[in-house]
């Protein structure tokens, strides 16, 4: 009788221990990408630039980033929803890029204008996911990259 109390404590205790880990994970996680999510906020706030949800599948209609049912307060721990960046600036280089192309679920992108080359391409070739991409006037980027982006990814390329 007192064995069996025992090892019921033992793996009640067990298992609080293995749900308070996962729920531990998860937090982290989420800070992760919230951390992820405001540092492309910033580099796209600071040029002037703008970051938002679009419906892509709604005829391309700008949504609020937050989920209704989740409090405001929340959201200063858990990331929105956020998938398209607004940067046609010509500060947006290879580097930029890659910080940009860090946000998670990034659907929409547009760098027009900038000063992103070859290698910035190939890393927008590399990017699973991407719907549109505006490229207009970029004059850092070759023919052939443009072509070969063209071919290789199933967004539609505005330039």
């Amino acid at each position: 009788m007192i064995f069996s109390k025992n090892l019921r404590f033992q793996l009640s205790l067990r298992l609080v221990l293995i749900l308070f880990c996962m729920v531990c994970c998860i937090l982290a996680y989420l800070a992760h990408l919230k951390r992820q999510q405001r540092e492309v906020q910033d580099i796209v706030r600071q040029m002037g630039g703008k970051i938002w949800y679009v419906d892509f599948d709604n005829a391309g209609i700008v949504e609020s980033s937050r989920v209704a049912l989740v409090p405001d307060s929340f959201y200063i721990f858990l990331p929105e929803r956020y998938n398209y960046v607004y940067a046609p600036f010509p500060e947006v280089d290879d580097y930029i890029l890659e910080k940009l192309l860090k946000l998670q679920g990034i659907e929409g992108l547009n760098i027009s204008t900038s000063k992103i080359t070859d290698k910035g391409l190939s890393m927008l070739k590399a990017k699973h996911g991407l719907k549109e991409i505006h490229l207009a006037d970029i004059p850092t980027v070759t023919e052939r990259a443009m072509t070969e982006l063209r071919r290789s990814t199933c967004c539609t390329i505005i330039d």
